[in-house]
């Protein structure tokens, strides 16, 4: 299953209500053996669900993987904070709220550090903030980093 999803990001993101009509369309079950019918969006959540707990693991596996595989350089580092938005109500969430953005629109977001670089504009070191952080309140333990 989560081959599957990682192959639709990249090249035709849906939600994961759509990732079975993406499928049935593709090759995925002729690559994966899982026909189209099972990548329902409740199975596909259950199974994000199940990995949840180790993203930090895959994340730290997969980074370290590639900075040696592709000898990337990391002796330039480019940070960058960006905010996203959310449409609907959120009304459980502590850290999709409002805040101070750009674009001046009142709406519900998050904020996502990222520490990219240079070269090869790999991402390596992301953090997820509360949509009301202040972006000059991260750049200093970000250096830490």
């Amino acid at each position: 299953m989560i081959i599957i999803l990682c192959l639709n990001r990249p090249v035709a993101p849906r939600p994961l209500s759509g990732v079975a009509d993406w499928a049935a369309k593709t090759v995925i079950e002729e690559l994966t053996g899982v026909p189209a019918s099972k990548l329902n969006d409740d199975r596909l959540g259950r199974t994000l669900d199940a990995i949840y707990p180790y993203l930090e693991d895959i994340w730290v596996e997969i980074v370290s993987q590639a900075l040696v595989r592709y000898e990337i350089d990391l002796s330039l580092v480019f940070y960058d904070l960006t905010s996203f938005y959310f449409e609907g109500e959120y009304k459980k969430s502590k850290t999709i709220v409002l805040g101070y953005n750009r674009t001046h629109k009142g709406k519900k977001q998050r904020k996502l550090a990222l520490n990219v670089t240079a070269r090869e504009k790999f991402p390596f070191l992301y953090q997820l903030l509360d949509g009301n952080t202040a972006d000059v309140s991260t750049v200093q333990e970000n250096m830490h980093c």
